[in-house]
């Protein structure tokens, strides 16, 4: 018990004991309890539309067991028997107050319906006064050391109330925060939740096997006015936008920002990835110009969600300025096969690569920019001449010249497919550029140099 409480116990057991009125009051309040109680529950339902919890069955039996130890500590204290409450008599307080937290009941309810409780156990003993053939100049003095000992009485029980529930809040949101971040790592890496707060946290989320899961990542590139970003600040708002975007009305959800993106794991019935690239482009506020999003396909498994988060992280490779929004689904097939090979797949460029690199770098990629033009117009000479603004000539002699250096003919569809796609892997490798420069028909000086230190020549690729 604290000093606070001894003292106030010490205090009123001497002053409420000397008034024979006094005591004769609170000893018939347990007669009308039941009014205190009808007043209290009936009028916390009555005077905010978010305690309509105060109508359920559970909800009333606790309150009135509430309102009995309230009742029954007021005695004790009135008849000077507090020590049979126990070493700390309002640990009941406390009780209530973490058993409220825990049911997520707002702290202002419980204070709230502490002060109907006040007031109706003042009306009752006001009345029951009253009611008493006592002179008036007696009433007066009990109802005076009444309404002192009800608001001090009420005070300390509404301050442990108050301290205990922000306490065991406190502790929750911790106890939340960790098994948050240890529910992600899990699922990142393809694990089952590992110990109860996480598995509870999992099927509240409704990620688990059998639900169509994908993943969202977003993440910050440069400004493009090349002005600093609060990055810390920019990754909250993502945040923000993934939760509204992404809202439990629609989708399962769980969002944390780690590292340096924010990541979103959403479940829903079927076609989730999809869903979520919608409700992303459609969200009234977009992510920005400086933000890239990439969005998994669905994965049915937990053990599939790390290949999901791959997919994502491919997707933002893959956004650009004017589609910063991209699902995996979505990426090109021959775009991703050229712009992520692997270290095999790079060295079987062809010899003749650079030969074609090596003529096309004093002319500011005019062949490079002729092949890629040649295909848009479906091998039509003429057309492509128009698009170049060039003589039809001019277009077939460096159609003939590029097969002069490559021995490829690009006149053929197996021809001109091998060039584009040796020209895109060569320009989708160099560090300098994520779109790709053959769309317009020229590769970059620097992506020149770079091709012509790493093709491997044709006397290397044989000694491996």
């Amino acid at each position: 018990m604290s000093q606070r409480d001894q003292a106030l116990i010490a205090d009123w057991e001497s002053r409420l004991s000397a008034s024979a009125l006094v005591v004769r009051i609170l000893g018939k309040l347990n007669e009308l309890k039941a009014e205190v109680e009808r007043c209290a529950l009936d009028g916390l339902q009555r005077e905010n539309a978010q305690f309509e919890r105060a109508a359920s069955p559970q909800f009333r039996s606790e309150a009135l067991g509430h309102c009995n130890d309230i009742l029954k500590s007021m005695l004790a204290v009135a008849s000077g028997s507090a020590q049979t409450l126990g070493d700390d008599p309002f640990h009941f307080v406390a009780s209530h107050a973490v058993r409220r937290a825990r049911q997520q009941f707002p702290l202002a309810g419980s204070l709230n319906a502490y002060r109907l409780a006040h007031k109706g156990y003042w009306e009752v003993m006001r009345n029951s006064v009253q009611d008493t053939a006592t002179a008036e100049g007696e009433k007066s003095d009990c109802l005076m050391l009444l309404s002192e000992f009800l608001l001090e009485f009420f005070d300390r029980i509404s301050g442990i109330m108050t301290d205990a529930y922000i306490a065991e809040e406190k502790r929750m949101i911790a106890r939340r925060t960790r098994a948050h971040v240890a529910l992600v790592e899990d699922l990142l890496h393809g694990r089952q939740p590992g110990d109860l707060e996480t598995q509870d946290l999992c099927e509240r989320t409704g990620i688990g096997s059998g639900a169509a899961v994908a993943i969202a990542i977003a993440r910050i590139g440069p400004a493009s006015n090349g002005r600093p970003i609060d990055r810390a600040a920019e990754l909250d708002r993502l945040s923000e936008i993934f939760r509204k975007a992404l809202a439990p009305e629609k989708f399962n959800q769980l969002i944390d920002i780690r590292k340096d993106e924010v990541l979103a794991i959403v479940a829903s019935g079927a076609d989730t990835a999809k869903q979520a690239a919608k409700a992303l482009c459609d969200a009234a506020e977009q992510p920005g110009p400086s933000v890239r999003v990439g969005i998994s396909l669905d994965a049915r498994e937990i053990s599939a969600l790390p290949q999901a988060y791959q997919e994502a992280e491919r997707a933002v490779e893959f956004t650009t300025e004017t589609r910063p929004i991209m699902h995996f689904a979505e990426i090109d097939l021959m775009e991703f096969l050229v712009r992520r090979p692997d270290s095999a797949a790079r060295r079987l460029i062809p010899d003749w690569a650079n030969r074609l690199v090596d003529a096309d770098s004093g002319k500011q990629g005019e062949l490079s920019r002729t092949i890629g033009h040649f295909a848009d117009c479906n091998f039509n000479v003429k057309r492509t001449a128009r698009r170049l603004n060039l003589h039809t000539n001019t277009v077939y002699f460096r159609l003939n010249r590029i097969r002069e250096l490559t021995g490829i003919d690009p006149r053929s569809y197996a021809g001109l497919s091998l060039l584009l796609t040796t020209l895109r892997m060569l320009d989708g490798h160099a560090p300098d550029g994520f779109s790709s420069q053959v769309e317009t028909g020229s590769l970059s000086k620097k992506t020149r140099q770079e091709t012509r230190a790493s093709v491997p020549r044709q006397s290397e690729r044989k000694r491996l």
